[in-house]
């Protein structure tokens, strides 16, 4: 798998689509900055937009602040899901609401969300694939007063952000259950990899706040970037770290946003894109940097070398998508009412899971297990989660 790119925060609240506003946390941290962006996105739906679910009515943005023409411009859907796309084999039902899935070697690694303002005990957890019958096994990460956490694999690790007002950088190495303390990072929310660098960050309540990374090799916390605005996303490659800000002290989302892109060897930031809307779900790909545009129903990429953003594909359904984009190898999996595969080399959209209880939420795959999907229950009286399993896609 290619997690080089890979985000580990749905920057869009957990469960967004069945939790009051009261409830919502910013992907994987409690923050009020995660209480929509409604007032600045387009005054209409784009191209075959949502029209409502029976479990969450479509509401239309209100903003008067006019799309750019080329986030107005058709492109293929991908659309709702036709008969006969399977759910996946029953794997395990957890216990809370999953917010991470993470597949490394024999591991699948879990993290729950928590709902209410009560500790989340045992929020981490891992199934041990080599096992006929894996069941879940926590890690012994100290009880707290999480909301949830993220979780992402670096360096042969599995690393791990929690907290509440000062979240902390743990690591447990594959096979342990222990959990090491690396080091507080401030109200950090974001978590990303790259082949040579873990990149820290957030802005819950959109104060000034630093991008922190920890190299290959080492355990040390650096200071990579500090930044006045609010971060909705980060993330890197080989060369560049790249992440998405709103204004300062933007707390609801309403103004000016700007993809930028810094080396990693430092020097000052260059601006890729600038604009009135949503700037989600960084990740990179090739030659591209990806994200989640126009109140999440844009899929836009932007040349890493600068030039004109494009606008590849249409994701319908926003108000049910509550997954991060995942990349494994050449395709890219979005999620709305279906697990969705899109290749962004011939252009074409698969269906691949759905469920007619639950919808689609994360994703993981390996050559060796098959892939796992996360589903959210559509009942919004029991909120639940489970995992299920497909032959490899």
């Amino acid at each position: 798998m290619n997690h080089e790119h890979q985000a580990m925060k749905p920057s869009i609240p957990p469960f967004r689509a069945i939790l009051s506003p009261a409830n919502l946390t910013r992907l994987t941290i409690a923050t009020l900055a995660a209480l929509n962006c409604a007032a600045m996105c387009a005054d209409e739906p784009a191209v075959g937009a949502p029209q409502g679910s029976a479990t969450t009515p479509y509401t239309p943005p209100t903003s008067t602040v006019p799309l750019p023409e080329f986030l107005r411009s058709p492109v293929p859907s991908a659309n709702g899901c036709g008969d006969g796309v399977p759910e996946g084999e029953i794997f395990a039902n957890t216990p809370g609401l999953l917010d991470g899935l993470v597949l490394s070697g024999d591991w699948l690694y879990t993290a729950k969300y928590e709902a209410g303002a009560g500790l989340n005990a045992q929020p981490v957890g891992r199934f041990d694939l080599k096992q006929a019958r894996p069941s879940l096994e926590p890690l012994q990460v100290s009880p707290s007063p999480w909301p949830n956490v993220a979780i992402t694999d670096f360096d042969g690790k599995l690393f791990i952000l929690g907290g509440a007002v000062v979240s902390k950088l743990y690591s447990v190495t594959h096979g342990n259950t222990a959990p090491e303390v690396v080091g507080p990072v401030g109200a950090s929310t974001l978590l990303a990899a790259s082949p040579e660098l873990l990149l820290i960050s957030g802005s819950p309540g959109c104060e000034p706040n630093t991008i922190y990374g920890v190299s290959k090799g080492g355990m040390t916390l650096d200071v990579i970037e500090q930044r006045d605005g609010c971060l909705d996303g980060i993330a890197a490659d080989s060369e560049n770290i790249y992440w998405s800000e709103a204004v300062p002290l933007d707390t609801v989302f309403r103004g000016e946003r700007t993809l930028y892109q810094r080396p990693l060897v430092g020097g000052a930031p260059k601006a890729l894109l600038s604009g009135t809307y949503e700037m989600e779900d960084l990740f990179v790909k090739g030659q591209y940097v990806y994200l989640i545009a126009n109140k999440g129903s844009s899929l836009v990429r932007v040349p890493k070398s600068g030039g004109a953003p494009e606008r590849v594909l249409q994701v319908p359904d926003y108000n049910l998508r509550v997954g991060t984009p995942y990349f494994d190898g050449d395709n890219l999996y979005l999620f709305h009412e279906c697990l969705t595969r899109w290749s962004p080399i011939t252009g074409e959209i698969t269906e691949i899971a759905a469920s007619p209880t639950g919808y689609p939420r994360m994703f993981a795959s390996s050559p060796n297990h098959g892939a796992f999907v996360v589903y959210l229950s559509r009942d919004t009286t029991a909120p639940k989660s489970w995992i299920t399993r497909l032959p490899t896609p």
